[in-house]
Formats: C-alpha cells, structure tokens, sequence
C-alpha cells in the first residue's frame, strides 16, 4: 500500500496527515491500520526536497483506533532520480523504512532483495502537494537491497532485534518480610528503545513510576499474605514487557526483646524497651496465684523483675505473707520461694544471677540488703542496716556496686556486690519510698536538691537547688542523654554537663517521668504528658477526655507505644496520634481479669502484671487472622459503614481513596477500626457525601 502527505506550513514547523488509500499495491500484514497526526522539525519536512536530504529517524506516537500492532523504530529513505539519501542504512527486525518519492518527474521503480524482504513497487512523483512513500517493514535478519531503475541501490543491514524485558534485582523471588511490610523493588530494562518507564506493581495495585536508572520503587504497608510483584517496563516505542516474583509476607509480630531487671529497666530507670508492638493486641497467656493470710491492706505484690528466665516478685505486707519468689518467666510455673521473716519487703532488682531485695524490721532490730541465688533462691549474703520500717524502692545494682536507701532518717549506701559489705553511707533527710540512679559511672539523687554522688567514697561532686523544691517519695531520677528528669512541685531536667537546672515544667505532675527517643513523658492529673527533651510540649496521652483516670505506678516506653495503668485498667497509647491502641480493663472476667492496684513489668514480648487480687498476670502479643469485610451499610445520614471479626485488642487502620488504581502511599488515612466489642469491629466513614466514589483498604497496624 502506498501512502501520501500533503505538505502545508503552519509558523515554522509542518503538520502531516497521513491517510491511507489503496493503490493496487500488496499490502504488507505487517502494517497496521490506523489514522495519526504527527508534528516534524523544519529540517525534515522541506517544501522542495534536495537530493542530498539525509537520513532521518523518529518514533512516532500513535492513536489507535481499533487493534493495531506496535510499531518499532521508523527510518525515512528519500529518493529523486539522482539516488537516494543514503547509500547504507542498518536497522533492527521489525523496523520500519519510509522510502519517500521527492522527485517531480520520475515514478520510483523501487526493487527489494532478497527474501524474505522481496518486493516490487511503483511509487508516484511529488506533485506539488503530495509527495508518496512506501512504508515497508522488514522481517528476518541479514543483509537485503533496495534498487531503483536508474541503477542506484541501497544496502540495508538488518540486525536480530533485542526483545524488551527487565529483570528484577530485589527483592529476590520468594522473599519473606514481616508485615506490615514496606521494602524497595529494583529492576533493570534491557533491549527495546530507550528510554524506558518502569511501573511498580504489588498485586494489581501500582506503587509508582520511574523514569531513570537506578530503577526502583518502593513497596509499602503489604499485609500478611502472599503477594504477586510486577514490574512493568515500556519503552521509547511504546513497546511493554513484565516480569513477576512472589514475595510472602509473615503476620506482624512484636519486637518487644530484653530483660526488665529493675525498675524503669535499669539503673537510669528510663522506663525505655527498645522495639515495637506492632499493633497487636496482648491477649492473656497465663496467671500465677501469689494470694497469702488476707488482712486490711489487701494482696500486695511488688512490681516484677525479670532476667535469666525468670520473674521475681516480693510478696506480703507488714509481717504478713512476706517473701520473695520466682516463676518460670514463659509458664508462670513457680521455681522457689524465699522467706526472710521482716515486716517490709523492697521490690527486687536482678543482675548477674542474683536478686536483691531490701528487708525492713523495727527500729531495734536489724534490716538487711539481701542477695538471693535467682536459680535456687537461696541466701547469698544479708547485709544489715539500721532502719525504722521503711518501705523502698527496688535498689540498684551497677559497676559491681549495689547503692540503696537505708538508715534510722534516711541516706544514701553503697554495698560490695559480690560480698555485701558496706563500703560507705552518707546521712540524707527525706521521705521513703525512694532509690538512686546511675548513668555514666556516677549516681544521682533527688531528695528537694539534685546531687551527683562518687559511687566509690560516696562523697558528693555538685548539687543543684535553685530552682528545685518538693517532695521526693515514690519516685526516683531518670537520666538519658546528659539529662535528668525528675518530679517535684514541677517537673524539672538538669543539665548534668553545666551542672544548672535547665527547664521546669508546673502541671500536677506525679511518679517518675520515662524518656525515649527523645521525648520526655510524666503523669500530669489524669493524663500523661510528653514534651521534648528542651521541656517543649508535644501532647496528651488521655485515655477518657473530659472524664476520669487515676494513673499509677511506673510508665514503659517503646518504639511506638506507651504503657501506663490507671484506675480503669492498661492503657497502651500509639505514640504517633496519642490514640488508644488497647486497653484492658481493670474488671474481673474473661478475657481480662485485671483488677484495680496493677504495676506493670514489659520484657522479652510479654507484659507482666502484678494485681491486687493477688496474681501475676502474662500477656502476649496474638497475631490477627485475615481481614473480611463484612456489614457495608449506608447509614441514614449517608455515611457509611462496615465492619469485621478478628482478633479481640488488635489495631487496624483505615486507608481510603477515590482512585483504587492509586498506590497504598497516595491513599488517605482515615483513621482506625474501632473494637466495639470482644473481637469485632467496626468502621464509619461521615465523610461519603462529598465524595462521587470512594475504596477503602484495611491494613494491620
């Protein structure tokens, strides 16, 4: 089939319509049938053609109307009678030549050779208006001609064309991630026209484009399952090819790794677990009875200190019931009890294979320090002092020391760790209920003024009281990053470099503030604060705005929640919002059991409670199953609703977006499922009248 164009100019440039018509010729069944419009350089498109026009190759962008194969590379071959443009052109299979008439006069006897790209045609002069071409695609590979009936001929080499395809680099076929899981997809292109545009698929969902190398996209919040990753590659001639691997993402699992040997998990009592929860809920695993003789002060169990193993828990008040115990940490299967015989137990601190509890008596008999075997329980040493039944905190166990509160009005006493020998003491006033920190190879005190203290002569190196007042009981210093926090009449920090109190805070502020990364939080009334290390408000963590909530005991801090018990129960707040991820409550019945007076202990993916009715509780993080949607319900008011059953605490969030073709990183959270009940959840979107189409996707956190 022979084509025409009509030449027109139009400010500089020239627009060709190309139309098809037939001219008795052979069509060739490689050429497509289509109607297109393409705009050319000046250079090209000449009003009166030289025979010297050179060769010339563009891709041109098609609009198809109907079923139409892609077309490779074009290259344009000019002729007059003098010859034509180029003596030797070289091409790839599949390419298409564009032998073009430009002679006034003469037809173009035009001859191909040999097969399978033998041809005759008789292309017409230009006219003035039309000049006629022959748009011939060669197939095979080799080394074929072209000849005119003047004795001009044309080599045309004809190179085994590279098939597009990419390859995918990473994540490797079969690959296993956790979910939600987010990781970058890099691929190569190879073959084709370049440039080339890569696309990103997980399933049938696009994850973004990119134009250039290194090609890589970004896969984000896959949920658990297993999942199909495409990358789609089109090249310069709108040519596409794919490639696929299967990747399989595991259910989210917390990261909660470690020991909580004491409180605030260590001698800087920070109140820090590194790692996250993941947005699963803690479901109950096992419960330990600890009941002993009941009297008007009701079960007391100290907060539990957990190491090699095990959880280490004092028991008793007042002469009553009074020991220390440990239980198989996984189990809750008690291993040994041990019963000093005094009228106050402290909380336990564990380091090194040992268990240190403060044992308090009247003020004419002897208290000790004693260090138990964690294994057996058995006494390693007892160490006395002198005391007026004080209760303590946990004491605490750094650089081979042991630094606790001890004395008739209260001070400040270092033991050898190994043979509990006390190698100093220093007088201090103050309340009970209090211990030391250490941080850097120095010990710290708040007692109404701050003291940096040496931990071997137990001198003092500096202290800070301008600024600082207020009580010190149930409540201790944390240290991180060259900063002390702690709670008096405010809440303050102090410099540990300049030696100078560095902020204050005023706000009802009670316990022992907890910092993480960076962020400083305190229990303020009924909610807890948090604030920048530089004492610079960030938010609430509320758990019943405008209602009520008694927070008690100390806080823990991960990577993305926070921990605290209340009156009504444990909260965990999600960091990044200050929203309620899970709570149980502090009512008996299943599945909870908790009940009013819990302190809290987190270690190794497990959070411990120790309650008031005289049982250790274990909770562990539960996977959740697949999501079904289930319920979709427009509301009267024309929201809309849904709902589905999993796992009861769990934490799913809601993503919509009026383009399901979107990435999951273009799409809009909305918020999260709320559990309304044990297991089941629900979801109302009040936004739906002011959009035409809405898709909603649920992810696990």
């Amino acid at each position: 089939m022979i084509e025409r164009r009509e030449l027109t100019s139009t400010k500089g440039a020239r627009t060709a319509t190309w139309n098809l018509f037939d001219a008795g010729e052979q069509e060739s069944s490689k050429i497509p049938c289509f109607f297109l419009a393409a705009l050319y350089n000046e250079l090209l498109m000449k009003s009166k053609p030289s025979p010297s026009a050179r060769l010339f190759i563009f891709v041109i962008s098609v609009l198809v109307f109907g079923n139409w194969e892609s077309v490779a590379s074009t290259v344009e071959l000019d002729w007059t009678s003098s010859g034509f443009s180029s003596s030797h052109i070289t091409i790839n299979t599949g390419d298409e030549v564009d032998i073009a008439n430009f002679d006034d006069t003469f037809d173009l006897q035009l001859t191909g050779s040999p097969a399978p790209n033998s041809f005759y045609s008789d292309i017409p002069p230009f006219d003035g208006t039309y000049y006629y071409y022959l748009p011939y695609v060669y197939s095979g590979s080799g080394t074929f001609y072209l000849s005119d009936e003047f004795g001009h001929s044309v080599t045309v080499t004809v190179n085994s064309a590279t098939p597009l395809s990419v390859t995918i680099n990473a994540p490797t076929n079969n690959a296993v991630f956790t979910a939600p899981a987010t990781f970058a997809v890099s691929a190569v292109p190879a073959g084709g026209a370049a440039p080339y545009q890569l696309r990103f698929y997980a399933d049938n969902n696009q994850n973004g484009p990119a134009y250039s190398s290194p090609f890589a996209g970004v896969i984000t919040n896959l949920p658990a399952g297993n999942h199909n990753i495409k990358v789609v590659v089109t090249d310069n001639n709108s040519n596409t090819a794919s490639n696929s691997i299967a990747v399989s993402v595991t259910p989210s699992q917390a990261t909660l790794t470690g020991d909580w040997p004491t409180y605030g998990n260590g001698p800087a009592h920070t109140g820090y677990l590194p790692g996250k929860l993941n947005g699963l809920p803690f479901v109950l695993k096992w419960k330990s009875p600890m009941q002993y003789s009941p009297n008007s002060y009701g079960n007391v169990l100290s907060q539990a200190a957990i190491g090699g193993g095990r959880l280490y828990v004092s028991v008793g008040y007042y002469s009553s019931g009074i020991s220390v115990r440990a239980l198989d940490a996984n189990t809750g299967q008690p291993l040994w009890t041990n019963s000093p015989g005094v009228v106050f137990l402290g909380p336990p601190t564990y380091d090194s294979g040992a268990v240190f509890v403060q044992q308090d008596n009247g003020a004419n008999t002897s208290s000790y320090l004693g260090s138990f075997d964690a294994a057996t329980g058995h006494t390693n040493w007892s160490a006395p002092y002198v005391s007026q039944v004080f209760q303590h905190m946990a004491p605490v166990a750094a650089g081979g020391r042991i630094f606790a509160d001890t004395g008739y009005y209260h001070g400040l006493t270092g033991f050898d760790e190994a043979g509990g020998s006390q190698q100093w003491f220093v007088q201090l006033a103050g309340s009970d209920q209090w211990t030391p920190a250490y941080y850097n190879g120095e010990v710290y005190t708040w007692l109404g003024s701050f003291t940096e203290w040496d931990p071997a002569t137990g001198n003092a190196n500096w202290t800070v009281t301008n600024g600082l007042s207020g009580v010190a009981s149930s409540r201790t210093v944390t240290v991180a990053n060259g900063r002390a926090y702690f709670i008096g009449n405010s809440l303050y920090s102090v410099n540990l470099a300049t030696r100078t109190n560095a902020w204050s805070v005023s706000g009802g502020f009670s316990g022992t503030p907890a910092i993480a990364n960076g962020i400083v939080y305190a229990i303020s009334n009924k909610v807890v604060s948090a604030f920048t290390t530089n004492g610079i408000f960030v938010r609430q963590y509320d758990p019943n705005p405008g209602g009520y909530e008694n927070f008690s005991g100390p806080l823990i801090v991960t990577d993305d929640v926070l921990v605290a018990a209340g009156a009504y129960g444990v909260y965990f707040f999600r960091l990044a919002d200050g929203s309620i991820q899970q709570q149980i409550s502090s009512y008996s019945g299943p599945p909870y059991y908790l009940y009013y007076g819990d302190t809290l202990t987190l270690a190794n993916n497990t959070l411990y409670v120790t309650s008031t009715d005289g049982y250790v509780y274990a909770y562990t993080p539960a996977s959740t199953t697949a999501i079904a949607l289930t319920g979709a319900t427009r509301l009267g008011n024309g929201s809309f609703r849904f709902g589905f059953t999993n796992t009861p605490g769990a934490t799913f969030t809601v993503w919509g977006s009026t383009n399901v073709t979107l990435p999951l990183s273009n799409w809009t959270k909305l918020g999260y499922m709320t559990n309304v009940s044990a297991g089941q959840y629900q979801f109302t979107d009040t936004n739906v009248p002011s959009k035409p189409r809405g898709f909603y996707r649920v992810s696990s956190p």
